[in-house]
């Protein structure tokens, strides 16, 4: 159970664990709001606020917005404080991209990002196409008294309430009754994705619309390495030749597997 200390009084108080703010429809459109403004780009707060209406940066929804879009894995961030920029990501890029709205690809990324929050992919393992039929109170109890005895975070009343709620809005919107194998498919285009982006001749942004950028001597060194990945059921085939600045992409590349093949 989280908890915090309130600084009026002292006295702790219960805090669910996370869980998106808005659905998944919801944030893809968030999503391409903030492609039309900056594409792929790593910008700041301010760009955000501008892109999605918000009056000011200091407004709480940007940041439950944003919150979302990370836990759908259509966003990602770098730095904190006011160094701290944001950026769509590969998988979003496919959704709001690809020219072809009913492509496998695309229907696949989106499947991928309805199970990317935590206990969307905990409720897609729990119940999966029987979310349904089983009823909310049997879903609410699981999240709030069962994942209690299980010495798991569990979820207030109210936030269970809204879990369900989005959850449900996400799982229709995203086709997972439709698609019984769920979280067997949710990689396959992610790993396609990266094994894009590894290519040497390619890229790091195949739908790059801005003027080129003069890159600079690092830059141009990294080009020149050779990085593949390639993701085989549950085993990882490496073979990288890479400069000091080729590890540092190869450790990111690294990272990210290293999630996807805990979800696995």
């Amino acid at each position: 159970m989280t908890e915090t200390n309130s600084p009026d009084n002292g006295i702790k108080r219960f805090r669910s664990p996370p869980y998106p703010g808005v659905d998944l429809r919801e944030a893809i459109e968030k999503a391409t709001q903030l492609y039309a403004k900056a594409h792929q780009n790593a910008v700041g707060v301010g760009v955000l606020a501008e892109s999605w209406d918000f009056g000011s940066v200091r407004s709480s929804g940007i940041w439950t917005m944003a919150a979302a879009l990370l836990q759908f894995g259509l966003l990602e961030d770098e730095g904190s404080g006011e160094k701290r920029k944001f950026k769509i990501t590969d998988m979003a890029m496919r959704i709001v991209r690809d020219p072809n709205p009913a492509s496998e690809k695309r229907l696949s990324a989106i499947r991928a990002a309805a199970l990317t929050p935590k206990i969307f992919k905990e409720i897609w393992d729990k119940f999966g196409t029987q979310i349904g039929t089983v009823s909310d109170m049997v879903v609410k109890g699981w999240l709030t008294i069962d994942r209690h005895e299980a010495g798991l975070a569990p979820y207030s009343d109210a936030a269970a309430d809204e879990v369900i709620r989005i959850y449900k809005v996400t799982a229709n919107f995203a086709g997972l009754a439709q698609n019984t194998e769920g979280p067997e498919e949710r990689w396959a285009m992610d790993a396609q994705v990266e094994r894009d982006l590894a290519a040497e001749a390619k890229p790091e942004n195949p739908w790059q619309e801005q003027p080129p950028v003069k890159k600079t001597n690092e830059d141009r060194g990294e080009t020149k390495k050779d990085i593949s990945v390639l993701l085989q059921g549950n085993v990882l085939e490496i073979k990288a030749t890479v400069d000091k600045a080729g590890l540092a992409r190869l450790k990111q590349i690294l990272d990210k597997y290293e999630e996807i093949l805990n979800l696995l």
